[in-house]
């Protein structure tokens, strides 16, 4: 590879850029298998495409309008809104599962979680999740963008998820 173009054969290149959103490879292993130049040599030059995956993202909600402190109107807007921007995630199969949290809970740590505390909520609580797909983190972040959290004043933490 040469500034970021793959040389084919010696004639021939494509630039890593251009062949987006496939993935491009050559598997070494299969490449030590060959023991005819003539056939390594012409492996080499082959390039295996596969469609690239989606990568799995997480969105965290924090904070936001209390529904407490809400009118019905107020309310039933926030819910309109939530359902219509998760009804077009569905649609373009970005969405993942995803579910309100209760409030309360437990707090775990120490040795072996000895230490067991009540969970006590703050604005900053994370309220809510959702597992989502994207291309990439740009594609992710103009997702969580769209989510409806930030009317009310809440925040949205994306995190990518590791693969394992």
């Amino acid at each position: 590879m040469v500034n970021g173009r793959l040389t084919l054969r010696e004639n021939s290149s494509v630039n890593l850029n251009e062949i987006n959103p496939f993935e491009a490879f050559i598997d070494e292993a299969r490449l030590s298998e060959f023991n005819d130049e003539t056939n390594r040599n012409h492996y080499e030059t082959k390039l295996i495409m596969t469609k690239k995956p989606a990568n799995d993202y997480l969105l965290l909600f924090r904070g936001g309008a209390n529904p407490e402190d809400m009118t019905p109107e107020q309310m039933k807007t926030t819910m309109n809104n939530w359902m219509t921007w998760m009804k077009g995630l569905r649609k373009r199969k970005q969405m993942g599962s995803g579910q309100p949290l209760q409030d309360g809970g437990k707090l775990l740590s120490g040795s072996k979680g000895g230490k067991v505390a009540a969970l006590r909520d703050t604005p900053q609580s994370i309220g809510g999740y959702m597992l989502i797909k994207a291309k990439n983190l740009t594609e992710a972040t103009k997702i969580a963008k769209g989510c409806p959290i930030f009317n009310n004043g809440g925040s949205v933490e994306l995190r990518s998820i590791q693969q394992m």
